[in-house]
């Protein structure tokens, strides 16, 4: 993982300990990480949902698993 994505994973750990996450920014960067080949479940399902139909608390939960599970890929 490059240093741009791992910074973008960070602020999204920032955003979700604040409750403030963005359903379309999260997604995007799920896509990104399938890009870098960072390819858990996790990311798999985020980068495939659909920004305008899935809800930011959904968003919020498979962000955090994916968060999490991209740490642990490193």
């Amino acid at each position: 993982m490059n240093a741009e994505l791992r910074n973008r994973l960070l602020r999204l750990n920032a955003d979700l300990a604040g409750l403030s996450v963005s359903t379309e920014d999260a997604i995007w960067l799920a896509c990104d990480l399938l890009v870098a080949v960072v390819d858990t479940p996790a990311v798999v399902e985020l980068a495939g949902a659909c920004p305008k139909s899935t809800y930011t608390a959904d968003a919020a939960q498979l962000a955090s698993n994916c968060s999490s599970n991209s740490a642990s890929s490193r």
